[in-house]
């Protein structure tokens, strides 16, 4: 076994990445608490979960940063691909 030795703002700095982490974990989950995984979302309720307008989506969505399905000619979105793309810019921070 190895001991480590770790600067105590590196450490603190680790332990409020954590509790941001969890914070956003839970904040996920309660958006998408009354969807389950494969339902679909309409344009306006990816972006409303997202927090940013539905121009801003179609932008993300025509630059091929979030799946999207389209049925009828209408655009639909995973709950669990939302949940992804939320997960995944919050882990750049």
């Amino acid at each position: 076994m190895r001991t480590v030795e770790i600067d105590e703002e590196v450490l603190e700095s680790m332990f409020e990445q954590v509790e941001y982490l969890h914070s956003l974990v839970r904040t996920i989950s309660r958006l998408v608490v009354s969807k389950k995984p494969d339902d679909l979302l309409t344009t306006g309720e990816a972006a409303a979960i997202l927090r940013m307008s539905t121009r801003h989506l179609n932008n993300l969505k025509a630059a091929g940063k979030i799946p999207f399905i389209q049925i009828d000619g209408r655009i639909m979105y995973l709950a669990s691909d939302i949940a992804k793309y939320i997960i995944m810019q919050k882990a750049k921070i």
